[in-house]
C-alpha cells in the first residue's frame, strides 16, 4: 500500500488529507510536529511528504534540509502554507521541496498533486 506522511498541527486539514488519500486507497500517517514527524520517518518508509511550513517546534522548511541532506529522502516532499510571500515557496524550493501548496487548497489541487507524484509512489 502507498504510505504518506503528513506533517501538520491543523485538525481541519489533517482530516482532509487522511479523507482524501485514504479514499485513493492510501495509508496515512500524521504528525503533529516535526519532532513526531521525524519519529514516524525513523519507523516507516514513505514515497510522499506533505509538509506543513509552520509548525508548533519549527519550521517545515528547515526540516527539509534534514530529510534532504541527513536523512538521504529521495520521495517527493511537498510544502503547505498558508504564507503568500514569494520567499517561502522559493526557499522550499532551493532546500528541495519537489512541490508547494498554498492554503486553502482543495481535493482538485491534492489529486492533480497525487496524479503528478503517483510515479514515484511505490507498495510498502
Amino acid at each position: 500500500m502507498t504510505r504518506i506522511l503528513i506533517i501538520e498541527d491543523t485538525a481541519a486539514i489533517q482530516y482532509m488529507l487522511r479523507y482524501f488519500f485514504n479514499k485513493i486507497g492510501c495509508e496515512v500517517d500524521i504528525a503533529l510536529t516535526l519532532a513526531e514527524g521525524k519519529a514516524l520517518l525513523e519507523k516507516n518508509v514513505y514515497c510522499l511528504i506533505l509538509l506543513d511550513h509552520n509548525l508548533p517546534d519549527g519550521h517545515g522548511i528547515d526540516f527539509l534540509t534534514y530529510l534532504r541532506r541527513d536523512l538521504k529522502f529521495t520521495n517527493p516532499i511537498v510544502v503547505m502554507t498558508a504564507s503568500q510571500q514569494d520567499f517561502v515557496e522559493n526557499e522550499a524550493m532551493k532546500r528541495g521541496a519537489d512541490d508547494f501548496l498554498l492554503k486553502p487548497f482543495g481535493t482538485n489541487e491534492l489529486d492533480k498533486l497525487f496524479q503528478k507524484w503517483a510515479k514515484n509512489c511505490v507498495e510498502t
